[in-house]
């Protein structure tokens, strides 16, 4: 008897899949997230830059709005999109859209940050400071949920001991600080970084981690608000794109509140100013688990590139602006190129596809991998620092890596027992409440029955009142009557007697 071979499970399939790809694709992430900061450095000569700094960010900026102009044309030319769709799509500027225009400004900020830094101090020790912005992203979660679950004492311990982690970070962040900036000993201001002149080194590095903390946070807040008044015009809407938008939402929706934080602990990993993931991570704290990965690169909605585009312009314009107001000139885009060289080519390269691929590569790795991304990062860009950069590296140093390395996985199992613990309180309340219901429900019958019955018994006394009252009745009539045949025949007795 032949017997057909049963279909394998599409989701157990689909897991073994990425468990094989994921230590793959996790080197090609790794090297995305440490490239940037090394070439950044490796371009120095002597210490400085033989090139404008904000003629750099602002090419790179221009790379991406043209990456994601063709990202944009490419996906909705799939899509079926005509040419006047495309650019009624592209050209529809939303009121909530200027509101990028603030974190566009805060992006700036970080890539000026950032050469800064980089021009001082070793990449390997603002890689690990510039992880204290996951510890404010810590700070904001923990403030969020403290006052929500003020009166569940296990919920409220967790988060005490989340506390305790930020400060455990901070603490690894300083002594990095201390022990490293021992190796440097002449921390110069430079020319073009004489307007942070009044802050001290120390104090950038921190400043660094903060204003990319707020900067995804504003740009998540915002994006969401653009994307919910893009939906309400339904012109730009293709329906095929609605039709698979809608069933990836569906097929996923279950799975992705069971994997809401696998990727949630490690989304500030890109938090290197330059590189500027936030962009394509606002479904970063997200397993997405559909079939076609152009999806996940590329998103479902044509309005999310178009965003995107003009997010990167906004940072090239305001670039442009603050240099000319700074230094009474725009940035020398063409002088960047008087010295064409391989180490200014891989820059541009390395910072742009760093910005618009790093997100679709962690969403290929598992859960496993991603509590220790962080990790490794740190490990690695130690290595190439001493190996290639040939930095010294201090006892000091390392102990610091240890702290800040203990600190996120202290997190990341705090964060997850925390989910649980926030789960099982709610699965108990609904059963709670369930409970209550169906005890109601029992009181209602029971009260309506009661109530029946006492209408029942209402009645039976309102017809045995009536049947007595009638009787009554009765006996009065036959009372009268009686009285009556009684008169009547004393009046004929009478009237007899008196005739006779």
């Amino acid at each position: 008897m032949i017997t057909k071979k049963q279909p394998q499970n599409k989701v157990t399939t689909k897991t073994q899949a990425l468990q094989r790809v994921s230590p793959i694709v996790m080197i090609g992430y790794t090297c995305l997230q440490v490239l940037p900061e090394l070439v950044i450095k490796f371009s120095q000569v002597n210490g400085l830059y033989e090139y404008s700094i904000t003629a750099a960010i602002s090419l790179i900026e221009l790379l991406r709005a043209t990456c994601a102009f063709f990202l944009f044309y490419t996906h909705t030319s799939l899509a079926g999109y005509g040419m006047k769709q495309k650019i009624k799509i592209l050209f529809t500027i939303h009121q909530n859209q200027v509101l990028l225009f603030i974190p566009a400004a805060l992006c700036c900020l970080e890539g000026d940050l950032l050469f800064y830094n980089l021009e001082n101090y070793d990449p390997s020790l603002v890689k690990l400071i510039s992880f204290s912005s996951l510890g404010f992203k810590w700070v904001f979660e923990i403030l969020k949920d403290w006052k929500k679950y003020l009166d569940n004492k296990p919920a409220r311990r967790n988060q005490q001991q989340k506390l305790l982690c930020f400060f455990l970070m901070i603490a690894g962040c300083v002594l990095a600080q201390y022990s490293q900036s021992s190796t440097f000993t002449h921390v110069k201001i430079r020319k073009h970084s004489a307007g942070f002149a009044f802050f001290s080194p120390a104090i950038l590095l921190f400043f660094q981690g903060f204003i990319t903390c707020v900067s995804i946070n504003l740009y998540k807040t915002f994006l969401n608000k653009i994307i919910n008044n893009g939906d309400a015009d339904s012109s730009l809407q293709n329906p095929q794109i609605i039709k698979e938008t809608k069933n990836v939402i569906d097929t996923n929706d279950g799975d992705n509140k069971i994997k809401n934080n696998e990727n949630n602990n490690s989304s500030s990993s890109n938090s290197s100013s330059i590189i500027n993931n936030y962009p394509n991570n606002e479904d970063g704290n997200n397993q997405d688990n559909s079939d076609d990965h152009g999806t996940v690169l590329f998103g479902t909605e044509p309005q999310l590139f178009a965003t995107k585009m003009w997010f990167y312009i906004q940072n090239l314009i305001i670039h442009f602006l603050i240099t000319l107001i700074l230094r009474g000139k725009f940035p020398d885009i063409i002088g960047f190129f008087n010295k064409i060289d391989s180490t200014r080519v891989i820059l541009l390269l390395v910072t742009c596809l760093s910005g618009m691929f790093s997100p679709f590569l962690r969403k290929l790795i598992t859960k496993d991998l991603n509590e220790f991304s962080l990790i490794i990062e740190i490990i690695v860009i130690t290595f190439m620092s001493i190996f290639v950069l040939k930095t010294k590296i201090t006892f000091g140093f390392i102990v610091a890596c240890l702290v800040v390395s203990t600190s996120i996985l202290l997190y990341n199992r705090l964060h997850s027992s925390f989910e649980i613990l926030i789960n099982n309180n709610e699965e108990a309340i609904k059963e709670r409440n369930s409970l209550d219901l169906n005890d109601s429900s029992k009181n209602e019958s029971k009260k309506n029955e009661l109530d029946l019955l006492n209408s029942k018994g209402l009645i039976q006394n309102n017809e045995q009142s009536s049947t007595k009252y009638l009787e009554r009745e009765k006996m009065k009539m036959k009372d009268i009557l009686i009285k009556k045949s009684d008169t009547e025949a004393i009046d004929s007795l009478q009237e007899t007697e008196n005739s006779t």
